[in-house]
C-alpha cells in the first residue's frame, strides 16, 4: 500500500510514518515545517519506500495515486494553537476539505485526526476545536471518512518545550522546579501512549469502519496524582503550586492574549476527558497496552536525552 501521511514530521506523523515503513509499505510525508521537525524522520531518510517533502497542505495538494490519506497536520499543544490560530483553523478545515477531495480522486481511505475535546461547551480562546469541528463535518458529509477523536497522546518526539502536561510536569522533575497545577488539580483527564495510539490509528484505516471513532486511554487519573506519579518515577519530591485565582488566566503568546477560565469550578464543568474507547475495541480488537508508568519512564528517557 502506499499511503500519505500529512504533518508526518510532527509528533504523531513521524511514529506512524515508521509503523508503516515496519509494515512493509510506501509513505509519502508532507509537512510545513512549522511544527515537524526533521529530525523525527531522519532514521526513515534513504529508504526507497520514504519519501518527504515540506509542503503546507492549505496548498491544492495532488501527489498521485495512494491508497489511504492520514490527516495529521495540525498543531496540538496548546501553546502551539495559540501561536498559530489561523493556521490551526485553516489546516483543519480548509485542507481537510480538500485533502477528501484527492482522496475521492483516487478511491483513497482517509482518517481526520480529531479530538475529544470537540464535545468542549467552552472555548479555550483558540481556533483549535473550531477547526476541528469543520474537519470534522466535511469528513461526514463525505461519506466515506474515518474521524479518529482522540485523548492526549504522549510519548517520544514530543518538541523540547511542548506545552501539554506530561512533558510540563517531566521536564519540571529533570530542571529541579515546582511543579504548577491549574485550579487544585482534582481535575480527571486520561493519557496513552504514543505506540499504542498508532497501533489504533492504523488498524481504523485498514479496516472497513468509517465516521467517528473514540481513541486513547480509557483510564482516568488526577492532574495531582499525574504529578505525583511523575515525581515519584522520578524519584524527586517537589513542591505542587495550585494555580486558583479565582478568574480567567490570559495567556499570551505571539502579541495575541487568549482568556483561559481555569478556576475549579470551570475545570470540573468541561467535557469529558477519558475516551470512550468500546467501539474501537469491537471494531479494532483495539485496546491499550503501554501503561502510564513504562510510558512516563520511557518519556522522562526520551527528554533527558534531548534536554542535554
Amino acid at each position: 500500500m502506499r499511503y500519505l501521511v500529512c504533518g508526518g514530521m510532527g509528533f504523531l506523523g513521524s511514529h506512524l510514518c515508521g509503523a508503516l515503513l515496519t509494515a512493509g509499505h510506501e509513505v509519502k510525508c508532507i509537512d510545513s515545517g512549522v511544527i515537524g521537525k526533521e529530525a523525527n524522520i531522519e532514521k526513515y531518510i534513504g529508504s526507497t519506500r520514504f519519501d518527504s517533502e515540506y509542503y503546507d497542505v492549505c496548498h491544492k495538494l495532488d501527489c498521485g495515486k495512494v491508497d489511504g490519506i492520514f490527516h495529521l497536520a495540525s498543531p496540538t499543544a496548546p501553546a502551539e494553537t495559540y501561536k498559530h490560530p489561523a493556521m490551526t483553523l485553516d489546516v483543519n478545515s480548509k485542507a481537510t476539505l480538500q485533502l477528501l477531495e484527492m482522496a475521492e480522486k483516487y478511491q483513497a481511505k482517509f482518517l481526520f485526526a480529531s479530538s475529544i475535546k470537540v464535545n468542549d461547551k467552552q472555548t479555550f480562546g483558540s481556533t483549535y476545536i473550531q477547526g476541528k469541528l469543520l474537519g470534522e463535518k466535511f469528513c461526514a458529509e463525505s461519506g466515506f471518512a474515518k474521524v479518529a477523536r482522540m485523548g492526549n497522546v504522549y510519548g517520544p518526539n514530543m518538541a523540547k518545550d511542548d506545552s501539554r502536561v506530561i512533558p510540563t510536569f517531566i521536564r519540571a522533575c529533570i530542571e529541579n522546579k515546582p511543579i504548577n497545577v491549574w485550579g487544585d488539580g482534582s481535575q480527571i483527564d486520561a493519557f496513552c501512549y504514543v505506540s499504542d495510539i498508532i497501533k489504533a490509528l492504523v488498524r481504523f484505516m485498514e479496516s472497513d469502519h468509517h465516521g467517528v471513532m473514540e481513541l486513547g486511554s480509557p483510564y482516568g487519573i488526577t492532574i495531582k496524582d499525574l504529578a505525583c506519579n511523575i515525581m515519584a518515577i522520578n524519584g524527586v519530591d517537589l513542591p505542587i503550586i495550585y494555580d486558583q485565582p479565582g478568574g480567567a488566566a490570559i495567556v499570551t503568546t505571539n502579541n495575541a492574549s487568549y482568556s483561559n477560565n481555569r478556576t475549579t469550578h470551570a475545570l470540573a464543568a468541561k467535557s469529558r476527558k477519558v475516551p470512550n474507547i468500546s467501539a474501537a475495541t469491537n471494531y479494532l480488537r483495539w485496546k491499550p497496552e503501554v501503561g502510564l508508568e513504562e510510558g512516563i519512564k520511557k518519556t522522562t528517557a526520551y527528554y533527558k536525552e534531548i534536554m542535554q
